[in-house]
């Protein structure tokens, strides 16, 4: 898979500006950082009150306590890094986008979420319709499903349900999801029937 570079500005939604201070090293202290997170060991450096406006697990995570350093456990200090650039807006490869999109969902930063589904609408097609599709599912991103649904119903319908069957995805949809899939199924099935 190619690389894209991405920034995405999703038009709908109001955004408030990141402080014009923070720069992309997040490891070092600047003016208008007044917290610290520890990630994987790391120390990030950011401004408390725009993460806690972008995001509701740091807005109750800063909220409980008036401490200045806090560890996140379970999350890779790169990883973190990139959906703080992306949160940013700052670059992002393409490539990274499906575990930028976890963890932006993870920490509750709808911003990036929606900047993730944007980046799949418009370059999707580098990526696989199963992995677009269990990201629909998953991450309740509802534009790309209704996309992707009507990619798989345009496409040979039986086919692609037989590859989406056989993929490592199949077991991880959402019950909800394999209902729409046969119904698809159901859909392309008339439609021949129909024709004869």
């Amino acid at each position: 898979i190619r690389h894209c570079k991405y920034v995405s500005r999703c038009p709908s939604s109001p955004r408030i500006s990141p402080p014009s201070s923070l720069v992309m090293n997040w490891h070092v202290v600047n003016p208008s950082s007044n917290c610290c997170l520890v990630v994987a060991g790391k120390r990030f450096y950011v401004e408390r009150n725009y993460l806690s406006t972008q995001s509701t697990y740091f807005e109750a995570l800063f909220n409980s306590s008036g401490k200045e350093e806090f560890e996140i456990k379970g999350i890779d200090s790169e990883m973190f890094a990139t959906m703080m650039n992306v949160l940013h807006r700052f670059e992002i490869i393409g490539t990274n986008m499906f575990p930028v999109l976890d963890l932006s969902h993870k920490f509750g930063i709808k911003s990036v979420v929606d900047d993730c589904e944007q980046f799949l609408l418009r370059v999707g097609n580098i990526f696989p319709l199963g992995s677009r599709l269990f990201a629909a599912d998953l991450y309740r991103l509802e534009q790309l499903k209704e996309v992707c649904m009507h990619e798989l119903k345009s496409s040979d319908c039986i086919a692609a349900l037989a590859d989406l069957r056989n993929s490592e995805f199949w077991a991880m949809f959402s019950d909800n999801m394999k209902d729409q899939f046969f119904d698809a199924l159901m859909d392309d099935s008339t439609n021949l029937l129909q024709r004869l």
